[in-house]
């Protein structure tokens, strides 16, 4: 093995731990040109890089899902909560609307019974 295929191959571990190896992501971690690593020069290294590439690739897609699924039933809580809280806040219109139809009844009864109360004063 030479010294640049041993740089390579170091390259390839650290990438293959964090993302998804690429021929020109291992040349530029080992310091090199990126359209340095030919099919031809480092074939075990370059079938490693596409086997992992291709196991990154289906870890991505059922990661992804996951993230859809997580965050379809986030939208269902999302949704639910503010579906409670409109019903909410229809059932306090309601409320304050009554508790206006009545305060405009007291208000009318006080006046009726004060103007009742003034005429009797007049008559004594």
């Amino acid at each position: 093995m030479t010294e640049a295929e041993k740089q390579y191959w170091e390259a390839f571990n650290r990438i293959k731990k964090t993302k998804k190896p690429s021929r020109a992501n291992v040349a530029l971690e080992a310091g090199k040109d990126p359209s340095s690593i030919k099919q031809d020069r480092f074939p075990d290294l370059c079938e490693a890089i596409q086997s992992t590439a291709k196991s990154w690739s289906k870890k991505g897609k059922s990661r992804e899902a996951k993230i859809i699924e997580k965050l379809k039933i986030n939208i269902k809580e999302l949704e639910t909560q503010r579906n409670e809280a409109y019903n909410r806040e229809l059932m306090l219109i309601a409320k304050i609307r009554k508790l206006e139809l009545e305060l405009i009844d007291i208000k009318k009864n006080s006046l009726n019974s004060l103007s009742a109360n003034m005429i009797d004063f007049r008559e004594v």
